[in-house]
């Protein structure tokens, strides 16, 4: 009888302890789901849903006796959703297929975030930028002598990877593919003749590419350069690169690269 009365209490301890700590488990997800839903706070980006599951995972971790009752097959499926998130993620912001570079949502967002930087900046100089818009001169020529698959292959991605090689991207700078043979950069702290330099250096190095199918074509591009501050807005930054632009290819001489000004 003896040995009943005190095994039972044993027993009802350890199913105590275990509530508990699954009552603080729950508690826990409840709080982060109280400061998500009852504030009204929205999930706005795939990125933060990636870090609401991190979140949720490291909850989990942390409770030791939870730790041991998580099957691989958990793990397995939670780390999966986490995968494809971050894969809707960058499919969302880059161009996949082609040039791996930022499509324009991502540069947008890249673009107000280095904003958002410049705008705490104390120096000055920091805060001066330049967007440069490019298009490729002729293409359709590529596409009818060499095709679309090698021209996509040949041309676009081969142009990317000297952007990609002459932007300083450890220092800011990030490019994107807008669409078709419409690129765009953004070089931090660099004002427009700094930009121009850049700018004229890749079209150097373009007219140095040799196409074996077709070699009188030749790799040449219409440039946009505007200097912008701080308080520029995307949208003006970008239509303004683009409007310059668009002057450089009416010009007589293609292959040419204008700086914005008010006047244009």
């Amino acid at each position: 009888m003896s040995d009943i009365e005190v095994k039972q209490p044993v027993d009802s301890a350890q199913a105590t302890m275990q509530d508990l700590e699954n009552a603080n488990l729950r508690d826990t997800v409840s709080q982060l789901q109280a400061e998500s839903v009852f504030k009204n706070r929205q999930l706005e980006s795939v990125g933060e849903l990636t870090v609401l599951l991190a979140v949720v995972h490291g909850l989990v971790l942390k409770s030791g006796n939870v730790v041991g009752q998580l099957t691989e097959v958990t793990n397995d499926l939670l780390f999966r959703q986490l995968a494809e998130v971050t894969n809707l993620e960058e499919r969302a912001t880059h161009d996949p297929l082609l040039t791996k570079l930022l499509n324009r949502p991502g540069f947008q967002q890249r673009y107000q975030s280095a904003q958002e930087q410049s705008r705490r900046e104390t120096d000055q100089l920091k805060s001066c930028h330049s967007v440069v818009f490019l298009d490729i001169d002729d293409f359709k020529k590529f596409n009818l002598s060499l095709g679309h698959t090698k021209t996509d292959m040949q041309v676009l991605e081969v142009f990317a990877d000297l952007i990609g090689q002459n932007i300083r991207q450890d220092e800011g700078d990030f490019a994107a593919r807008f669409g078709g043979e419409e690129f765009v950069l953004f070089l931090n702290g660099t004002n427009a003749e700094t930009a121009d330099a850049i700018i004229d250096r890749v079209r150097e190095l373009c007219g140095q590419i040799i196409f074996e199918e077709d070699k009188s074509l030749t790799l040449g591009f219409s440039a946009g350069i505007c200097e912008i501050t701080a308080d520029t807005s995307f949208d003006h930054a970008v239509g303004w690169a683009d409007l310059a632009e668009g002057r450089a290819k009416q010009l007589p001489n293609k292959n040419q690269t204008v700086v914005w000004t008010p006047d244009l």
